[in-house]
């Protein structure tokens, strides 16, 4: 199982190269943390921040919601 996991993971490197990430914006969105704009942008990635909390805050209790 570990061994497929790791030759899935290897199925991004040509993801990465197809994107042609623009490598100073990587490392400034890397070191400076942003939100994205919008109308509703915000809210929407709030409440996924809310959800992935909670998530975890149910699996730190051993309760499982």
């Amino acid at each position: 199982m570990a061994i497929a996991l790791c030759a899935a993971s290897l199925l991004l490197v040509p993801i990465y190269f197809l994107v042609h990430p623009v490598a100073s914006q990587m490392a400034r969105d890397f070191i400076v943390p942003s939100m994205p704009g919008g109308q509703g942008q915000l809210a929407t990635v709030m409440l996924l921040i809310i959800r992935a909390v909670g998530g975890l805050l149910g699996w730190g209790t051993g309760r499982h919601v």
